[in-house]
């Protein structure tokens, strides 16, 4: 499977925000066979299974469903600070021997400085979403040319589009506890989005009916 991200410089962020990217790209470099990132070069985030695309400081999520639509396999796009379990190799099997066309899982949250403390589903957040070259190609028609990489509601966007396009074929992995986010501290945006239009019923924002383990 193949990663698409984003990356905020390292220099101009806070240590924790830094050290939650760091982590998180570890994470990746373990089990997706190309990480792809949208941002300026970081050094401490490079690798030979890295490619970098220049990007605004938050990138489109239209740019990102366009260039996953024109890979040729499975792929997955997913916050920057999202911390994935190598068993998610495991859950891409079961993906592709149920012919799923797409996929998500709700966030498990974890303590950096207490890794002791149980991990749990603490939200409704969604920061990883992952489907095949033709479902990315269908929604990067329709995503609204404002949704934005680490800001609100492109996840709700997406899971409604999946919900009302693919139900049938669209998976929920969060029974297999291998996406995780770090607890941290509130942070601010320089970018608004406003209201986003949802051209969905509102039964396709709930989780899909199938699901991984």
């Amino acid at each position: 499977m193949i990663c698409i991200s984003s990356a905020r410089s390292l220099s101009r962020c806070t240590p924790e925000i830094a050290s939650n990217q760091i982590a998180a790209n570890e994470s990746w470099n373990k089990i997706f066979d190309h990480i792809i990132i949208f941002g300026e070069r970081e050094a401490k985030l490079d690798s030979g299974i890295t490619t970098w695309v220049p990007a605004e400081g938050w990138p489109k999520i239209k740019d990102m469903m366009q260039l996953a639509s024109r890979l040729s396999d499975w792929s997955c796009i997913l916050n920057a600070d999202i911390f994935v379990s190598p068993e998610l190799g495991r859950v891409e099997d079961k993906l592709r021997q149920v012919k799923a066309a797409c996929a998500m899982s709700y966030r498990y949250e974890y303590n950096p400085t207490n890794p002791l403390v149980e991990k749990k589903v603490v939200d409704n957040g969604l920061d990883i979403f992952c489907a095949v070259p033709e479902v990315w190609s269908a929604a990067c028609k329709q995503v609204p040319d404002v949704c934005r990489m680490g800001h609100s509601q492109w996840d709700t966007w997406t899971i409604g589009f999946f919900n009302t396009y693919y139900y049938t074929s669209f998976y929920d992995f969060t029974p297999a506890r291998v996406v995780f986010h770090p607890k941290h501290g509130s942070r601010t945006t320089n970018y608004e989005i406003g209201r986003l239009p949802m051209p969905f019923e509102a039964n396709a924002f709930a989780p899909p009916m199938n699901k991984i383990r």
